[in-house]
């Protein structure tokens, strides 16, 4: 059986929006934290890894989403940002799925 990863990019800084959209309130959680519940949820899913800068990364307890295996710092742009989930990607994984935080 395949091992998928999801990258979730979330390093943005929403400057369009005037506001953080990755924490704003959803359905009374943060944007952010139901994005990663819906990774969470999916069977094929095995590991989660979250790209985000420190003030977004701290919003998420450990525990709340157990299959994140990882969090990482974003990049400048977001090519980098990618490429910084990409590279922390078990080795195991034979797929991997990338999704915008929001």
């Amino acid at each position: 059986m395949s091992r998928c990863a999801a990258i979730i990019v979330a390093a943005g800084s929403s400057r369009r929006m005037g506001f953080n959209k990755l924490l704003a309130p959803l359905a009374g959680e943060p944007v952010l934290l139901r994005t990663l519940r819906a990774f969470q949820a999916c069977p094929q899913i095995t590991e989660i890894i979250l790209v985000a800068g420190d003030e977004v990364a701290a919003t998420i307890e450990h525990g709340q989403v157990p299959k994140l295996t990882q969090k990482v710092a974003g990049g400048a742009e977001r090519h980098f940002s990618v490429k910084a989930g990409l590279d922390a990607v078990s080795a195991a994984c034979d797929l991997i799925a990338i999704h915008d935080g929001a």
